[in-house]
């Protein structure tokens, strides 16, 4: 959850960049560029992948919780959509849509897997 929760913050700052920096606020596309915190949101993505199918390997979750894969293409897409359009993405709103909706869906299926 900390890993998409995380990316959903992170993307949904790009459009407020110009703006944030008007008023003082400092965060991680600020100090350190859109390019970093793309980066930064494919390890994130990465790592989320990783610990799904850590966990399925081990045993702590259900081999049902492979259904938590069905969404991640979205955020793929978001990280094509952060990648290309960089702190123009608001103007895009599908890529920030995706990156939303893979925050919601991924630990509904999550549950779901570990209910039945």
């Amino acid at each position: 959850m900390f890993c998409l929760v995380n990316n959903l913050l992170l993307l949904n700052q790009y459009p407020d960049i110009q703006a944030d920096i008007r008023v003082g606020r400092n965060h991680f596309p600020i100090v350190y560029g859109v390019n970093a915190s793309n980066m930064v949101y494919g390890i994130f993505l990465m790592i989320t992948i990783t610990a799904i199918l850590t966990y399925i390997v081990l045993g702590i979750l259900p081999v049902l919780s492979l259904i938590a894969f069905i969404p991640m293409p979205l955020a793929f897409y978001a990280l094509y959509g952060a990648i290309e359009h960089k702190g123009e993405i608001g103007l895009y709103p599908q890529y920030l849509g995706a990156n939303v909706a893979v925050t919601i869906v991924v630990p509904i299926l999550l549950a779901v897997s570990i209910i039945v």
